[in-house]
C-alpha cells in the first residue's frame, strides 16, 4: 500500500509515494520529474532548455513519457518526443546520502530509465539515492546535419541538463550534490566515458562507473554522420537539396515519420558492422558544442575521476538471431564485409593488416564457427574499447581505475531464454539483473534471488562493491566475509589485473588483447585506441575542410 508524500523543490512542488518491498524495505519514490522543458515543436533538435518551473502540486507516482522509439519484439512504435523526465528513489528525504546517477542504454536509439528495467529495489538496500533518466535517442537525439540549427548530441545534452537537475534539486530528495557517481552500460557507458571528457560536464559529478562500453568501442562514434544524414532524409521521403530546406522538412515532419524512417537504415549485416545510423558526433557546428575541441588529446588525457570500467565474458552473446539471419556461409565468404565499423580499413593502415590476415591471427586454422564468431565480435566491438580506455588510465596515471570482467553465468537471463543461447558465458546486459530489480513479468520471474543461493550472494556483492565506490572511490575499502579479497586497481597496460565476478570474487590477471594477438610490443596502443582516434580526426577533418 503506497502513501503520497509531498516535497517542495525549486521548480516546484511534487507529489511522491512511500513504497514497501522485500529487498528495500521502506523507500520514497518519485517518478516523471521535468528535468527540462519539453523538446517538441521548435524545439526539436535543438539544445535543452530549463524546466519552466509550476505553481500546483505534480504528481510524481508514474513514469514520464521515454523518447519515442520502435520496440524491438512487437516493431511497434512507442513513447513521445516530449521525453525529458527523470525518476528519484531515495530512503530518508532529510539525508545527505550519495547519488547514483543512471544511463541506459541501448543502441543510442532505444530503451529508456523507468522501473520496468530498472528498478531501486536491490541499491536501496543502502544508504544511496538512485537517480535514472530518459534521454532524447537515435533521429531526435544525435541527428547531426553539421549546421548550428541541427548540430547533433542533444541527447548527451540532455544528460548534462539532468545533471545539473542534480545539483540543484537532489539535496530535495536526501542526496548529496558533492558526491554523484554517473553510471551507465552500454551505450550508457559509453555516454559516461563521454561525459568525463565534455567541458560541458566538468565539476556535475565526482565518479563514473562504464558497464560494458566506452567512447573507444566501434559503434560509439559513427565514421560518417553526413552520410547517415543523407541515407535518412532519402529514407523520410525529401527530395529536395542539401541545404537549409532540409532542416525545415525534418523540423515540419511528423515524429512517428521520423522514428519509423531511422529503422530503414538498420539490418542484420549493419548490426554486425555495429553500424548505428545516429550517435554521438562531433559537433563542432553548434554554438556550444558537447565534444571537446580536440577529442582526440581529451581522449589521451584519461578520465581524471576514480573509474570503475568492466565488461562481461561472452558479451557477443546476445548477437546469435542476428548471426543466424545472416548465415555462417556468408560471414566465411564475406569475412571483410562483416567486420565492425572502421576495423577493416584503420587495421590496414595502421597494421598492415587485410580481412583475412586478421581472420588467420584469430581464428589460426580453425574454420570459424558461430561461437567462435560472436566470441571475435565480443573482442572487437566491446571488450578491446574497454581494454584501450584502461591502457590510457595507466599511462596517463590518470585517477585510480578499477577493471572487472563479470563472468557469473548460473541464472537463465532473458536474452538466453528469448534466443535459446546454447553457450556458456554471461552476455552483453546480464549484469544488469544483479543490479536492478525488474517489473517485467519475463524478466521478473527469472529473477532467482533466494536467500543463500549463489544468484543471491553475487547481487549482494555487486551492491557492495558498486556502493562502496559511490562513497569512497574504491570498491573494498575494507574486506568482509561478503567481500573476502581486496579488489585492486590498475597497475600495468601489458598484464591486466581485474576481479573476476563469478561463482566466487577472484583478483586475475591476463594478457591485453594486443598482447595475445598482435606480437607483445609494448609500445604499440591497443587496437581500439587507434580506431577511435583514427575515426575522430576523419571526422575533424571533414568538418575543417567544409
Amino acid at each position: 500500500m503506497a502513501a503520497s508524500l509531498i516535497v517542495e523543490t525549486p521548480s516546484g512542488k511534487l507529489r511522491g509515494e512511500l513504497l514497501r518491498s522485500p529487498e528495500a524495505g521502506r523507500f520514497f519514490s518519485f517518478k516523471g520529474i521535468p528535468y527540462a522543458r519539453p523538446p517538441v515543436a521548435r524545439l526539436r533538435f535543438r539544445d535543452p532548455q530549463p524546466v519552466e518551473p509550476w505553481q500546483d502540486i505534480r504528481d510524481a507516482t508514474t513514469h514520464g513519457p521515454m523518447c519515442a522509439q520502435v520496440d524491438s519484439q512487437s516493431q511497434r512504435l512507442k513513447g513521445s518526443e516530449d521525453c525529458l523526465y527523470l525518476n528519484v528513489y531515495t530512503r530518508d528525504l532529510d539525508g545527505r546520502a550519495p547519488v547514483l546517477f543512471w544511463i541506459h542504454g541501448g543502441a543510442f536509439m532505444y530503451g529508456n530509465g523507468n522501473d520496468e528495467s530498472f528498478g531501486p529495489d536491490f541499491f536501496l538496500r543502502k544508504d544511496v539515492v538512485l537517480v535514472t533518466i530518459n534521454y532524447r535517442l537515435g533521429v531526435l537525439g544525435f541527428l547531426n546535419l553539421q549546421t548550428e540549427e541541427i548540430s547533433g548530441n542533444q541527447g548527451l545534452k540532455d544528460q548534462v541538463m539532468a545533471l545539473k537537475w542534480v545539483q540543484s534539486h537532489v539535496r530535495c530528495f536526501g542526496g548529496d550534490p558533492e558526491n554523484v557517481t554517473i553510471f551507465g552500460a552500454s551505450a550508457g557507458a559509453a555516454s559516461v566515458h563521454y561525459l568525463t571528457l565534455s567541458p560541458m560536464a566538468k565539476d556535475l559529478f565526482h565518479k563514473a562507473i562504464c558497464q560494458s562500453g566506452s567512447a573507444l568501442n566501434p559503434w560509439a562514434l559513427p565514421k560518417n554522420p553526413e552520410d547517415n544524414a543523407k541515407e535518412f532524409s532519402r529514407a523520410v521521403n525529401y527530395r529536395g537539396k542539401s541545404d537549409g530546406s532540409l532542416t525545415e522538412y525534418l523540423k515540419n515532419l511528423e515524429g512517428h515519420v521520423l522514428v519509423k524512417g531511422q529503422e530503414k537504415l538498420i539490418s542484420p549485416k549493419r548490426l554486425m558492422q555495429c553500424r548505428f545510423p545516429f550517435g554521438p558526433t562531433l559537433d563542432y557546428a553548434s554554438s556550444e558544442p558537447f565534444m571537446p575541441a580536440n577529442l582526440r588529446d581529451a581522449i589521451l588525457e584519461g578520465v581524471q575521476v576514480p573509474l570503475m570500467i568492466g565488461w562481461n565474458s561472452f558479451e557477443g552473446l546476445f548477437m546469435l538471431d542476428v548471426l543466424r539471419l545472416i548465415g555462417m556461409k556468408e560471414i566465411e565468404e564475406n569475412f571483410a564485409e562483416y567486420l565492425p565499423s572502421t576495423i577493416a580499413d584503420d587495421f590496414k593502415y595502421k597494421y598492415g593488416l587485410g580481412a583475412k590476415d586478421l581472420q588467420r591471427l584469430y581464428f589460426k586454422r580453425e574454420a570459424p564457427d558461430e561461437k567462435k564468431v560472436l566470441e571475435f565480435w565480443s573482442d572487437l566491438a566491446f571488450v578491446e574499447g574497454i581494454h584501450s580506455l584502461e591502457n590510457i588510465q595507466y599511462h596517463q596515471g590518470a585517477a585510480p581505475t578499477y577493471l572487472y570482467r563479470f563472468s557469473y553465468d548460473e541464472n537463465i537471463t532473458l536474452v538466453k531464454k528469448l534466443q535459446k543461447i546454447p553457450y556458456k558465458g554471461a552476455s552483453h546486459g546480464d549484469e544488469l539483473t544483479y543490479l536492478f530489480k525488474s517489473r517485467l513479468p519475463e524478466i521478473n520471474n527469472l529473477q532467482q534471488f533466494q536467500e543463500g543461493t549463489g544468484a543471491d550472494r553475487t547481487a549482494k556483492q555487486m551492491i557492495e562493491l558498486w556502493v562502496n565506490f559511490v562513497k569512497t572511490g574504491r570498491p573494498t575499502p575494507f574486506t568482509s566475509e561478503l567481500l573476502p579479497i581486496y579488489w585492486q586497481p590498475l597497475i600495468s597496460d601489458v598484464v591486466l589485473r581485474f576481479l573476476d565476478i563469478g561463482d566466487e570474487l577472484r583478483m586475475e590477471k591476463a594478457l591485453n588483447i594486443e598482447q595475445r594477438y598482435y606480437g607483445g610490443n609494448k609500445r604499440r596502443v591497443s587496437l581500439g585506441y587507434l580506431l577511435a582516434l583514427a575515426s575522430a580526426d576523419q571526422s575533424s577533418n571533414r568538418i575543417e575542410s567544409n
